[in-house]
């Protein structure tokens, strides 16, 4: 059973990712962005956001709210 949709997942979803084009843009582990958006890592790297970011076409901030 899928757990609850995260902000993350909604943003990339919105931005016409599949996890896999994330991770090859983002130059992340696909694992790493499963973890990032079933909220498996407590505590994400700024420098990991901001790449997210960028690759999604969002800001950081946007992650939060």
């Amino acid at each position: 059973m899928k757990g609850k949709v995260t902000k993350f997942e909604i943003l990339r979803r919105g931005a016409g990712l599949s996890v896999d084009q994330l991770a090859k843009k983002t130059g992340l582990a696909r694992p790493t962005i499963y973890r990032i958006e079933s909220g498996g890592i407590e505590s994400v790297n700024v420098n990991t956001l901001k790449k997210c970011a960028e690759a999604i076409g969002c800001s950081i901030v946007d992650f939060l709210v």
